[in-house]
C-alpha cells in the first residue's frame, strides 16, 4: 500500500522492495499482487498548551530551520503539554479489517543544537561527555479513545527538559484494534514541532 502524502521520489524504494519480493516469490504470483491501493490520510493538528508555556523574553538566539513547523518556547526544567487532535477519515475506518477504537501516538525527542553562539564550548563538551543526550529518545505510546464520528483529542504530557537548546518532537500516529494490535496511520503532513528550551526567570 502506498501513501498519498508521499511524492514520486519517495515511492522508488518501496517499489524496488516490491519488485525484489516479487522476483523471490515462486510462481504463480499471488492474486492482486500488483494492485496498489491508496490509503486515506488523516488531517491532524499538533499544538502546544499555551497555559504551560513561558512568555518570550528575547530573540537573539541562533536561527534554526524548522521547515515551516511550529516553534514554541519551553521553560527548562518544567513540564509542558502538547495537544494532538483531528478526524480519522470514514474511508480509513471502513477499510480496516479489524475494528479499532483507540488512537495512539509515539513521541520521539531529538536535540537539534544550542541556543546562542557562545554556547559552542558547552555544547561540544556535552556532545563528548553526554553523547546519549543527542540521540533520539523514543517514548511509550500515548493513547486516547476514538469517538464514533471519527474525532479525537489527545493530550501529550511531556517531561521536563533540563538541558537548554533547540529540540524537535516528532509524533507517529497509529491505531490499536480490539486485539491490541497496533497499526501505523498516514497523515497529510508530518507531525512535528520544534522547542526552544531555555531557563526563564520571573
Amino acid at each position: 500500500q502506498v501513501e498519498k502524502s508521499k511524492d514520486g521520489l519517495l515511492h522508488a524504494p518501496e517499489l524496488l522492495n516490491l519488485l525484489d519480493t516479487l522476483l523471490r516469490c515462486p510462481s504463480p504470483f499471488p492474486p492482486g499482487f500488483f494492485h496498489i491501493m491508496s490509503i486515506a490520510c488523516s488531517c491532524i493538528n499538533l499544538s502546544a498548551d499555551t497555559g504551560l508555556l513561558p512568555k518570550k523574553k528575547n530573540d537573539d538566539h541562533i536561527p534554526i530551520d524548522t521547515n515551516r513547523a511550529e516553534c514554541v518556547d519551553v521553560t527548562s526544567g518544567l513540564p509542558f503539554k502538547l495537544i494532538l487532535s483531528g478526524i480519522i477519515p470514514e474511508e480509513f475506518i471502513r477499510s480496516a479489517d479489524v475494528e479499532f477504537n483507540q488512537i495512539i501516538a509515539v513521541k520521539t525527542l531529538q536535540y537539534e543544537g544550542q541556543l546562542y553562539e557562545d554556547d559552542d564550548a558547552e555544547d561540544t563538551h556535552s556532545e563528548h561527555g553526554n553523547g546519549g543526550l543527542n540521540l533520539p529518545i523514543r517514548h511509550e505510546p500515548f493513547s486516547t479513545t476514538l469517538q464514533p464520528c471519527g474525532q479525537f483529542i489527545m493530550p501529550i504530557l511531556c517531561e521536563p527538559i533540563v538541558r537548554e537548546g533547540f529540540y524537535r518532537i516528532e509524533l507517529k500516529l497509529g491505531c490499536r484494534d480490539v486485539r491490541c494490535t497496533e497499526w501505523a496511520m498516514p497523515t497529510t503532513t508530518p507531525l512535528e514541532i520544534f522547542l526552544r528550551v531555555e531557563y526563564y526567570s520571573e
